[in-house]
């Protein structure tokens, strides 16, 4: 037997909140957008509720400040001007999860700012910098091996490393850039066989069929993409029935 963290980004693109009442039951944390690049005080307050409902732990998933482009931009802001947006948008969420009796589980940095914190020093320090502030018990979801979790892993913070069950990786263990054919994976089948090599063998194979390792804490399904809501359905289905159970932390 073997368990699973699946952790998912959620509170995007379905004002209705049906996608997360559909998502909410299947998975471990969600990451609930925060304003930023999507998000506001109602989705944050329904999927805050969902999630308490069906025990899912909660994590603030902040970005850029920038819904035109869904958070996928680097933008070129001031370090003190993103980090104020960054400390606004992670205490609207906490406010609301005292309002709702929950705690807040996580971090995870959306998009560009995910690429940021993780590649760039500068992006590392920030992201360590703002946790300091709320809480440095607060685990954060980081790539595997990158500055992030490496500089951070030094100063003791926690780190929850994760992979990615619908995106294709490069030959060296980089995520394939959205912007290229094949990144994003809608195929169930694929997204399936991808997960259960994280799980029981600790390896991926890349877009080019190169063996890459794996180990990681938590693996993460989007919400945002093609079918997401039937993949992660039949995902949930294909692994219990490989005796690979999905977690509840909560």
């Amino acid at each position: 037997m073997y368990n699973v963290n699946i952790n998912c980004d959620v509170g995007e693109i379905d004002p209705s909140l049906q996608l997360e009442r559909t998502i909410l039951p299947l998975i471990s944390m969600c990451n609930v957008a925060c304003g930023g690049h999507a998000g506001n005080m109602h989705t944050m307050r329904g999927v805050c509720s969902i999630a308490k409902d069906n025990y899912i732990a909660v994590g603030a998933h902040p970005s850029y400040p920038d819904k035109l482009n869904f958070g996928r931009k680097k933008l070129d802001l001031s370090t003190k001007k993103l980090s104020d947006s960054l400390e606004r948008q992670v205490g609207t969420l906490m406010e609301i999860c005292i309002q709702e009796k929950i705690k807040l589980n996580h971090i995870k940095p959306h998009g560009a700012l995910y690429h940021y914190v993780n590649q760039e020093e500068k992006g590392a320090l920030l992201m360590m910098d703002l946790i300091l502030k709320i809480d440095k018990s607060l685990p954060i979801v980081g790539f595997p091996n990158s500055i992030f979790t490496n500089l951070a892993s030094k100063e003791n913070f926690v780190i929850l490393t994760e992979g990615f069950g619908d995106r294709r990786y490069t030959s060296e263990g980089k995520l394939v850039n959205r912007t290229e054919n094949g990144a994003v994976i809608t195929d169930d089948k694929i997204i399936c066989k991808q997960v259960e090599s994280m799980v029981k063998h600790n390896y991926i194979k890349s877009i080019t069929n190169t063996v890459i390792a794996m180990k990681v804490d938590t693996i993460c399904m989007h919400s945002d993409t093609v079918n997401a809501a039937t993949n992660i359905s039949i995902l949930h289905n294909y692994l219990e029935e490989r005796n690979i159970y999905v977690t509840k932390i909560i």
